[in-house]
């Protein structure tokens, strides 16, 4: 299998299973808020060895120290 990245830009849930174990994510999409990878806010990459279920923050403008 070659690894896969897929993304969307929407709100609610991210589920993945795994044999008998599920790992649901809620979560809100402040649409008003600028996200990284071209506006995503939820993301699933996959590749032989292991699946990542990410949920992507909006820009956030750190200052120095």
């Amino acid at each position: 299998m070659e690894a896969q990245k897929t993304g969307a830009d929407s709100d609610r849930w991210l589920a993945g299973i795994v044999d008998d174990v599920a790992l649901v994510e809620f979560f809100r999409r402040d649409a008003t808020q600028r996200f990284p990878d071209g506006g995503l806010s939820a993301e699933v990459y996959t590749c032989p060895d292991y699946t990542e279920l990410e949920l992507l923050s909006p820009w956030v403008y750190l200052e120095v120290g």
